[in-house]
């Protein structure tokens, strides 16, 4: 996103909306789905920020988020 001219802002703001949209799978019952797209989308924010912060190295990210 970046390379496409986004700003900082929308960079976390899209990432996060994309990470919790791939973890909306994970649950059968939609109110359950939403909940936890909710929270992943607010985690997809924080690992994003750091990220950003971090000088966009991905170790920090990847310690958070478990591998």
């Amino acid at each position: 996103m970046q390379q496409a001219g986004r700003g900082a802002f929308v960079q976390v703001l899209l990432s996060g909306l994309i990470f919790g949209a791939l973890h909306l799978h994970a649950f059968a019952e939609p109110e359950a789905a939403l909940m936890a797209q909710m929270a992943t989308t607010v985690l997809g924010w924080m690992l994003a920020g750091l990220y950003l912060l971090s000088g966009r190295q991905p170790l920090a990210v990847l310690l958070c988020h478990g591998y």
